[in-house]
């Protein structure tokens, strides 16, 4: 029996958990607020992306959530249901990694560098700078511009200029909307420190501090970011198209051209 068997059972079960999560909240609020999780991370958290998986785990996310638009409109997210929702795209990813390997036996045969490109080519991803990637997409399909228009609409040398210019408006979205993150983490730090040291304390302060516990101040803190973020992402971090700066933009266009 093949010992990695069970991660494509434990794959499957937390996809169908996060399509029921999907299918529960506002899919376009949920997709947003993570992007915000997964990018815009405060500094020392020990919630950045070490190994480049966030994408990866956007792309899982965006898959389940883009055919929901428009089910639901309530845009409250509480910070539990996003956290969740980061540890079932954590399962799904390395669970994918895992699943196309053979008897141990058999792996201990491949060098690390053959087991390395195995694991990671069931999640593709360079490691290039997002620059090179650009570079390579303008220098090769680019060449192709006028049969992409034609095929899709959009041609890869504008698709290029589109990312770097939704880069640089969730840049300036993060430099805005930070301190008041920080803020409200700094808040909810200092309330969890307060509660943990009351003696007689309510049943909903108590469920506060136990739900904290494991991750003491610093999960306090985060908390408190995460909370935030999800109050205002889903209004703020939508962005259309025709605000970007990027040449031509008129109005009347499409989405893309």
């Amino acid at each position: 029996m093949n010992p990695f068997e069970h991660l494509t059972k434990e794959r499957q079960e937390a996809e169908r958990e996060l399509q029921e999560l999907v299918s529960s909240v506002n899919a376009e609020a949920l997709l947003s607020s993570m992007i915000a999780q997964l990018i815009f991370v405060p500094t020392g958290s020990g919630f950045g992306d070490k190994y480049g998986n966030h994408p990866a785990m956007l792309e899982t996310l965006a898959k389940h959530c883009i055919p929901k638009f428009g089910d639901n409109n309530d845009t409250k997210l509480p910070a539990p249901i996003t956290q969740h929702c980061y540890g079932l795209l954590e399962k799904i990813f390395h669970s994918k990694m895992f699943e196309g390997f053979d008897d141990p036996e058999k792996e201990k045969a491949k060098t690390p560098l053959a087991l390395q490109m195995k694991m990671h080519s069931e999640v593709v991803r360079g490691s290039a700078f997002p620059e090179q990637t650009a570079h390579k997409i303008q220098t090769i399909q680019g060449n192709f511009d006028k049969w992409f228009e034609k095929k899709l609409g959009l041609s890869p040398t504008r698709a290029a200029a589109i990312v770097y210019a939704l880069v640089s408006q969730s840049e300036s979205i993060a430099t805005e909307y930070t301190p008041f993150c920080r803020k409200e983490a700094e808040t909810s730090k200092a309330i969890f420190n307060e509660l943990r040291a009351k003696k007689d304390k309510t049943e909903k302060e108590q469920g506060f501090v136990d739900y904290l516990s494991h991750a003491g101040e610093d999960g306090a803190f985060m908390f408190g970011y995460v909370t935030y973020q999800n109050e205002v992402m889903p209004d703020v971090l939508p962005t259309d198209l025709l605000v970007l700066d990027i040449e031509p933009n008129k109005r009347g266009q499409s989405r893309f051209k």
